[in-house]
């Protein structure tokens, strides 16, 4: 392909993206964006975890309300990311 061919290309795609919703552009636009690695995306969310738990000095249902996920659902979160058992945020008994 020539350079003039390249640039009419290039134009008339312009043209077509600007006949778009933000919506439709999105969709398009998506599909060619390169993803993050599965590695990337974990280990952002097991540091996500980290700092809620840590800014609620370990206690759970307070990480969780934080994240704005279940309790029960960070507990398995941490469970499979292998998280120490540890304070849950209740009172131990004497």
């Amino acid at each position: 392909m020539d350079e003039t061919k390249a640039v009419a290309a290039v134009e008339t795609i312009r043209a077509t993206l600007n006949k778009l919703t933000d919506e439709e552009r999105a969709i398009i636009l998506d599909g060619l964006l390169p993803r993050p690695s599965a590695h990337n995306t974990i280990s952002l969310l097991y540091e996500e975890i980290r700092t809620a738990l840590a800014s609620n000095n370990g206690d759970i249902a307070a990480a969780a309300r934080e994240l704005g996920c279940a309790r029960r659902t960070l507990q398995t979160k941490m469970r499979r990311f292998g998280f120490p058992k540890g304070r849950s945020g209740r009172k131990v008994r004497k």
